[in-house]
Formats: C-alpha cells, sequence, structure tokens
C-alpha cells in the first residue's frame, strides 16, 4: 500500500497501489516513509505526521499486509517495530536514516477504561506480545495502575476474564470477553516526532508545536480523570507523574487558582521552592493577569512578564468540566532558553547531529570521483579512524557524512566539531562537557559534550589542523581511551563513537614544523580519504552544474561557449566556488539560454591574471615548436585519464582525434614535460598531467576559441 500525503487533498483516490491524496506539496520536501505490519496503523500514523507537518514533508508508506516494494527511496524510513526493520531492512538503503517508533496512548480514549472497577483482571490484547507489553507499560506509567493487566495474544492461554483493551481494534480482543475498550490508534510519542522533524530538515517552531499539544494532552486527560470523579488526591497524583519528566516549568492549580501540583522546573523560573507554592495564590507569585483571565473566561491565555531578572512567558490552559472551570495548567518558560533552544537545535541540525548528505549527493562520473566512492564505501565498512584530506571547498562533511550513513552507525548521531571556530577557552568544555557549578554561568546539572552527543554514532572533528596544542594533548588521550570526563567533574565516562577527522592542510608539514603532534597524527590518520579538487575532474562540472540549477528550480539552456569557460577556469574555491557561480547564474540571466553576459566577471578576470602570469608566454613557444591544437588534444587525453596512473603513448595516439604516430607523441609529450604541463611516467606507468597543465589546457582552450582578452580586460 502506498499512501502520499499531499496536504490539499479532499478525498484519497482508490489507485492500483492503494491510497493516494491529491493535492501537493512543497518542492523538494524532504520524505517519510512508514514501514508497518498492518494498513490501519498506516494510515493513523500519516494522519499523524499530516497533521502536524502539513505540506512540509512528502509521506509515503507501505504494509506487510499489502506487501512491501523492492527498495525504498527516502530522506527517513519510519517503521512500527524492530520485526519489521528486520524484515524490510533489505529494501532500506543504507545511507537511509531509519527510526524505529515509540508508540504513546491516545489519551482521548482513556475515560472508559477509569470507570473499570479497581483490581478488575483486564486483558491486553494485541497482534504480538511486544506491543501488548508496551501498552500495559504506558499505561501504568500514566497512573492508570488501578486494575491488574495481563499482555495476551493470539494463541496464549485466556485467564479467566470479563474484559479486554485493545489498541488496534476489537477485532483482536479474545471472543468470550464480555466487554472491549478499545483505546484506538496508539500515536507516536513526542520524541519520535520530534526525531522526525530533525531527521528532515524541518523548521524549529514545529518542536515547540509539538510539544505544546503535548501539554494539551495531559490537560485533557486530567480533565477526563475529573469527569470520571476520581479523587482529586488521585488525579494530582497522576498528574504530577505526568509533568515532573517534562523541562518546563509547569504548575497545576484548581478553580481558585490554589496550587496543587507542580514540577522541579518551577523552582528555576520563578525562583520559590516548588514545596512552598501548595496551597499558594499562584497569581499573587507570577503571571496574575494571565490566570485571572484563564480561571474566568475559561480560554487558553498567554502572556509574557518580568519575573525577578527573567523574562518568562506564561501558558495557561484551564481544565473544564461540561462547561464549568476546575482548575487549569499553567506553563512556565524562560524566553531566553525557548530562544537557546531553537538555535541548538538548528545548530544541531546545520553541524551534524542529524546528516543531510549520503552518498548519491556526490556526483559525477569521472574516474576520481568513482575511486573516491569505491574507497568510500569500503572506509565505511570498517570503523576505523578516518581522516579526510583536500583543499577547502572540496566536499569533506559532504564525505564524511556520506561515509556515516553508509556505516554500522547510520542510525546514532552525526556530531560536526569545526575547530576552527572553537576558541580555546572554551574548547574543553564545548568537546567533553561540564558539571554543574564548575565555573561561573555553568548550566544548572551540568551538560554534555560534543563526544557525549556522539555515543554509538560519529564525531566529525573538522579543520583539525587549527586545534590548539592543549586540545591537540587532550584529544589524544580521548582517541586512546575511548573516555572523558566533564569538566568539574571526576566521573569518568565510558564511550563508544567512530571518528573522522578532515583538514585542507598539510599535517605531515605542520609535524615536521612542529605545529602538530605526531602521536596525534598518527593516531588521526589510519585510513586516509584524499578528495580531489574540482580541476582533477573538470569533466564532472556539466553535470554539477545541473545539479546546483536542478536545485534552485530552474533549469535553463546553456551555451556551450559558457561550459567552455567553465570548464575552463581553474576553481580554486572547488565545489563550493563553483556553486556560488550557478547561484549568480540564476540571479542575473533573464532567458531561455544561459550565455557569457550571465557569468561573473571574476571568472574572465582570473583568465587574464593567468596569461599574465606566464601561459601566453608558455603557449607562444608551443606554436613555434608545433601545432597548438595537437597539444591541446594531447592535454585533454591526459586530462581524461588524471590521476596515479597516467596513460600511455599508445592511448594518447587512439584517444586523440589527430591521431598522431607515437613518435610525434613523444614528441609532444616531451616539450609540454618541459614546460612542466605533465610528467613522462617509466615503461609500466603511463604520463601523468599536472595541475599547472590542467591550468594551460584551460588557457590553450579559451586561445584557440579567441575568447582570451574578450571579456574582463
Amino acid at each position: 500500500m502506498i499512501y502520499d500525503g499531499y496536504i490539499t487533498s479532499a478525498e484519497p483516490e482508490i489507485g492500483e497501489a492503494g491510497l493516494r491524496d491529491g493535492g501537493h506539496y512543497v518542492q523538494n520536501a524532504p520524505r517519510v516513509t512508514f514501514l508497518t505490519n498492518e494498513t490501519a496503523t498506516l494510515g493513523a500514523m500519516i494522519d499523524q505526521v499530516k497533521t502536524y507537518l502539513g505540506n512540509l514533508v512528502e509521506v509515503v508508506g507501505y504494509s506487510l499486509e499489502l506487501g512491501l516494494p523492492d527498495k525504498v527511496d527516502s530522506t527517513v524510513v519510519v517503521v512500527t517495530t524492530e520485526a519489521v526493520l528486520d524484515t524490510a531492512k533489505e529494501i532500506i538503503p543504507h545511507e537511509c536514516r531509519t527510526i524505529v517508533a515509540r508508540r504513546s496512548i491516545n489519551y482521548a480514549k482513556m475515560e472508559e477504561l477509569l470507570n473499570v472497577s479497581p483490581g478488575t483482571k483486564v486483558v491486553v490484547a494485541s497482534k504480538d506480545l511486544t506491543s501488548a507489553r508496551e501498552t500495559t507499560l504506558i499505561l501504568k506509567e500514566l497512573g492508570m495502575d488501578h486494575v491488574d493487566y495481563v499482555p495476551w495474544v493470539p494463541g496464549l492461554p485466556l485467564p479467566g476474564v470479563e474484559i479486554a483493551i485493545t489498541s488496534g481494534g476489537p477485532h483482536l480482543a479474545p471472543p468470550d470477553v464480555q466487554q472491549v475498550i478499545n483505546l484506538g490508534f496508539r500515536p507516536m510519542d513526542i520524541s519520535t516526532m520530534v526525531d522526525i522533524v530533525l531527521a528532515c530538515g524541518l523548521p524549529t517552531e514545529m518542536v515547540n508545536a509539538i510539544s505544546l499539544d503535548y501539554i494539551r494532552g495531559m490537560v485533557r486527560l486530567n480533565q477526563r480523570l475529573l469527569a470520571a470523579n476520581t479523587g482529586l488526591e488521585e488525579s494530582s497524583a497522576r498528574l504530577h507523574t505526568l509533568i515532573s519528566f517534562l523541562d518546563e516549568g509547569v504548575v497545576y492549580m484548581d478553580r481558585n487558582g490554589i496550587v496543587e501540583v507542580c514540577n522541579q522546573a518551577v523552582q528555576d523560573l520563578l525562583g520559590v521552592n516548588p514545596k512552598m507554592l501548595y496551597g499558594k495564590q499562584l497569581a499573587a507569585i507570577a503571571a496574575g493577569d494571565v490566570i485571572r483571565t484563564a480561571l474566568k473566561s475559561g480560554l487558553s491565555t498567554h502572556g509574557v512578564e518580568d519575573i525577578a531578572t527573567r523574562r518568562v512567558s506564561a501558558s495557561v490552559v484551564p481544565v473544564l468540566q461540561d462547561t464549568e472551570v476546575r482548575g487549569a495548567i499553567c506553563v512556565f518558560r524562560d524566553v531566553s532558553d525557548v530562544r537557546r533552544l531553537e538555535q541548538e537545535i538548528a545548530k544541531n541540525i546545520g553541524t551534524g547531529h542529524t546528516t543531510r548528505y549520503t552518498v548519491r549527493d556526490i556526483y559525477g562520473k569521472s574516474p576520481a570521483v568513482k575511486r573516491l566512492i569505491d574507497r568510500l564505501r569500503k572506509i565505511a565498512a570498517t570503523d576505523l579512524t578516518v581522516l579526510i584530506t583536500g583543499e577547502s571547498g572540496v566536499g569533506k562533511e559532504v564525505a564524511a557524512q556520506a561515509i556515516h550513513n553508509l556505516s554500522s552507525r547510520k542510525n546514532g548521531p552525526f556530531v560536526a566539531v569545526n575547530f576552527a571556530a572553537l576558541p580555546e577557552t572554551l574548547a574543553e568544555s564545548e568537546l567533553f562537557g561540564y558539571e554543574e557549578g564548575s565555573f561561573t554561568g555553568a548550566r544548572r546539572g551540568g551538560r554534555r559534550g560534543y563526544f557525549e552527543e556522539a555515543h554509538k554514532g560519529t564525531i566529525f572533528l573538522d579543520e583539525i589542523g587549527d586545534a590548539s596544542p592543549t586540545v591537540q594533548a587532550s584529544l589524544l588521550r580521548v582517541l586512546q581511551e575511548k573516555r572523558i570526563i566533564r569538566v568539574g567533574g571526576n566521573r569518568v565516562i565510558q564511550l563508544d563513537f567512530r571518528v573522522i577527522a578532515a583538514t585542507n592542510r598539510s599535517l605531515k608539514e605542520m609535524v615536521a614544523e612542529g605545529r602538530f603532534r605526531r602521536d596525534l597524527c598518527y593516531r588521526l590518520n589510519v585510513l586516509n580519504l584524499a578528495i580531489p579538487p574540482l580541476r582533477e575532474r573538470k569533466g564532472d562540472i556539466p553535470e554539477l552544474i545541473n545539479y546546483f540549477l536542478m536545485g534552485s528550480g530552474n533549469v535553463p539552456e546553456v551555451e556551450e561557449d559558457v561550459m567552455q569557460v567553465l570548464r575552463n577556469h581553474d576553481w580554486p574555491g572547488n565545489i563550493r566556488e563553483l556553486q556560488n557561480v550557478v547561484s549568480h547564474i540564476v540571479s542575473v540571466y533573464q532567458g531561455p539560454r544561459v550565455t557569457l553576459d550571465d557569468l561573473p566577471e571574476t571568472l574572465f578576470e582570473r583568465e587574464v591574471s593567468s596569461s599574465d602570469s606566464g601561459y601566453r608566454s608558455i603557449v607562444g613557444n608551443l606554436e613555434k615548436l608545433g601545432d597548438l591544437q595537437l597539444f591541446c588534444e594531447i592535454l585533454e587525453v591526459l586530462q581524461k585519464h588524471a590521476g596515479p596512473s597516467g596513460v600511455g603513448r599508445t592511448a594518447i595516439s587512439s584517444e586523440s582525434p589527430s591521431h598522431p604516430g607515437l613518435h610525434t607523441v613523444r614528441t609532444y609529450v616531451g616539450y609540454l614535460a618541459e614546460v612542466g604541463a605533465c610528467i613522462v611516467g617509466s615503461t609500466r606507468q603511463g604520463t601523468r598531467i599536472t595541475a599547472m597543465g590542467s591550468d594551460l589546457l584551460g588557457f590553450i582552450r579559451l586561445y584557440l576559441a579567441g575568447l582570451n582578452g574578450t571579456k574582463g580586460n
């Protein structure tokens, strides 16, 4: 069964593949794929996601009941159980983020259960025993422990009971029971929904909206506790169980505004011991106008005020029985904490707690890229430390994320640390965390560092060459022992993580100069992945340009002379520079085709600079020695075979359009070697083009095309 969640549909269309919504979602929206046991569960989970995320995501679903596809192509895959994951693991790509959904209880369906007499034995029926036990545990955690639960699935002996609880439909209940309480679909819990939001890289406001809805669910549950004539003391105890796990300051008050239940977080926000709040008027302490308005009107209210030295928001949701206000829940948040939370979530998305790239985001068909991807896959199959080297802008973090998503740690966190942006004064606390009170301004309860965040996943040490000597010493210890001690603490924390480091510097030279520890260099350089610069894989430029144009939502035709200039450019900024050039093209071109006038002037300025550096003189000398077109053809063949093995004279002869003889090839290659454009190999090793040879080829192409000096002078 396939169900595409397009938000504007009115009625789902019935097709060969199952249900398909008929509206539209945001262009290039991330795809969420659900894999479930039953079709009914599939539809309910999709509805839940669409309720929160609307058309920000494309939703696709399959059930074992109707069959799975041959392959899943998705941003994230959500499965209902580990058993479903085991069944479907062959169709889920290694690089795809996978989430095993954690399930909760539908609060709105619990009123009937509250009416069951205490001590009654009740069967919790499900299709599998794991789900039955999970439902039992959740009910008990919510305080619904007044009855005796017995998890049950078909095939087990049936105890002498008259009541059965199901969470997937009455058909799951034993046939002989007299009463069936159907709790309905078990929704995904708040943590699963937040995982989906983060995995899809969606706006962080979604997290706040989901949290607020969770609070409202607790209010509705408390209303039903009261409506069921549950004793006030009992209902308050159950509510306290719920709010004790929340980071927000939560207070429950009666109809007169008297505090009856509150959690520990209130103390930080209001500066009052929670025990001193019980039996007091909350409005006399904080958020007076907001609380009085909510209790009087029966409507949810919200306000922001200064409490002590804090700017605090207060949201009050009345608890109603019929139309009568029986109390209210007030949720306090430090406004600065809310902003920090949004920034931290955004930071996590941007720096790597979740990943954006897979091996499919490495574009190109050149031999250099094929070798890169092949080595990357081999590296991902191990759990050894990796050092990625390459110039700035070549895509080192893309490669690191691709390794992570191909590895056995793909379902764990990917935590990126940029040492170029990490102040030495904060490095220890950021990397290893700190304990409460370890320094002025330390967060209450302490904070986990990047290495703890990376437990069971991958930590990416970007720009490692910028790490200070002090930090290098600390890193060496952690990499050796896989253990950390937080700043200000004495507890040793054992961790499990993989290290991928990256640098655009030569660590070997830094070691020789005494600027980088030799032992740390050896510890990092267990496996090496060298990413080639763009000038060594210029054959990939057309494909990369098309990819970046597609990302802009517009793919105009690019004139051949434009493509020629782009191929001939030396790209010192590599792929990042190419992406910026495409962004410039998209912003200025007027269509229908991209012309030379749409290119940034800097491209031509750099070409003139190259000629001023001596390329014009070299070309003039080569013209005196032979046919410049043939020099260009030979350089193009060498460029095509760029790499350590090079290419032999026979291949140069056969692949050059002019098909020169072997003697001519030897002569021309000799001339090119004399000016530094290539390196002539031994008998077993072919001739290799140099970086200067690639630049010279670009200049010769422009010279032959008559473009040199026509723009940018």
